[in-house]
């Protein structure tokens, strides 16, 4: 459906323009300094109600030939919504709703994406860039549970590199030893991912359990957050 050749039509850009104003208005709102409206459950349930209202219809009137251009087109919409919901994120820290709305909109686009002749590898390749993306951001707001678990949300995604999966906790990982945190939302991320991958790789928990346990023996005081991790490995 998405890879129809069409030139659009006078109503086509018309419809389009008037998404873009609309997104446009509400994100002006999302991204404000207001009072909770950068964490409105119904402006973001909006805007994702116009994405996937409308969304699709633009993207095959855009005139879309091949799946090159349909991925550089999702990672276009990415990006930007990824720059509203870290906006909003900063002005209401650990903002739920915000991080909802990525996972939704990681459901739409690869339902966007389904059926194309590469779908895996456009999938992959997208969900590479989110979790970059968002890994940076947790790096920055270390405290933000609600970042963490959306990283956590993508690289449990069934798409998402086996590889960036474990090289992600592994750094977070050395990140958190190396500057002995103890704030609960890096740790529980950790914790979290190593539950998850402990039944499917023992060479990565092996790995983290490495480096928890040589931590422990180079400090007279471990930091109670490393021994509770270290207990989830073992």
């Amino acid at each position: 459906m998405l890879g129809i050749t069409c030139k659009p039509s006078m109503e086509d850009e018309t419809l389009a323009k008037a998404i873009q104003r609309e997104l446009c208005f509400v994100d002006s709102i999302l991204n404000s300094p207001l009072h909770r409206q950068t964490k409105s459950p119904t402006l973001w349930h909006h805007r994702y109600w116009v994405l996937w209202k409308f969304y699709p219809s633009v993207s095959q009137s855009s005139g879309m030939t091949a799946d090159r251009t349909l991925e550089d087109h999702c990672n276009s919409f990415l990006r930007r919504d990824l720059l509203v919901i870290t906006a909003a994120s900063e002005r209401h820290p650990k903002n739920y709703y915000a991080w909802l709305h990525g996972r939704k909109l990681v459901h739409l686009i690869s339902s966007i994406v389904q059926g194309s002749d590469s779908q895996k590898l456009t999938l992959e390749n997208l969900l590479s860039m989110t979790c970059h993306a968002t890994y940076s951001w947790c790096l920055q707001h270390p405290s933000d549970i609600s970042g963490w678990s959306f990283l956590e949300f993508l690289i449990s995604h069934p798409y998402c590199d086996s590889a960036i999966y474990s090289q992600i906790v592994t750094d977070t990982l050395q990140w958190a030893l190396n500057l002995n945190w103890r704030q609960e939302a890096v740790w529980s991320f950790v914790r979290t991912a190593i539950a998850v991958e402990k039944g499917k790789s023992n060479v990565s928990c092996s790995t983290w359990l490495a480096q928890l346990n040589f931590h422990c023996a180079e400090t007279s005081v471990p930091n109670p957050r490393v021994v509770s991790t270290r207990a989830w490995i073992n």
